[in-house]
């Protein structure tokens, strides 16, 4: 996995995470995620300000909203992410991410390797769906 890319993150201290890293570098790590092609992964409790944004990220981002409303972003493009939805972020070159746009958000994320076993997330654009 090439590790060239640019992240910017702004989140409010009110926001809380819990995270598993499939690489020893990770704080908290498992190393057996590796075996599934898993980079990270997570849960986020969102509140008050969140937005994510990569460049040219070299892993997938799938995230399944739990709770409240947010968006995916795509370069110029916005896709609302409620409950009960599922959102990809493909690998790639593109300025992606995440942005809270209602009160609350609860997410389920996996950071995914370029893989061929995840290679149905390999895309020009960002896309969600309901599950």
């Amino acid at each position: 996995m090439n590790a060239t890319y640019q992240e910017s993150f702004d989140i409010d201290p009110a926001c809380r995470q819990l995270c598993i890293g499939g690489r020893v570098y990770h704080l908290l790590h498992y190393l057996p995620l590796t075996d599934h092609d898993i980079f990270f992964a997570g849960h986020s409790d969102i509140r008050q300000r969140f937005v994510v944004e990569r460049i040219d990220a070299p892993f997938h981002v799938a995230v399944v909203c739990v709770a409240g409303q947010g968006e995916l972003l795509d370069d110029d493009r916005r896709l609302p992410l409620g409950p009960g939805m599922l959102g990809i972020l493909p690998a790639g070159p593109a300025r992606r991410g995440l942005r809270l746009t209602g009160e609350h958000w609860q997410l389920a994320w996996l950071l995914l390797d370029p893989t061929p076993r995840w290679a149905r997330f390999a895309g020009p654009r960002a896309s969600s769906l309901a599950i």
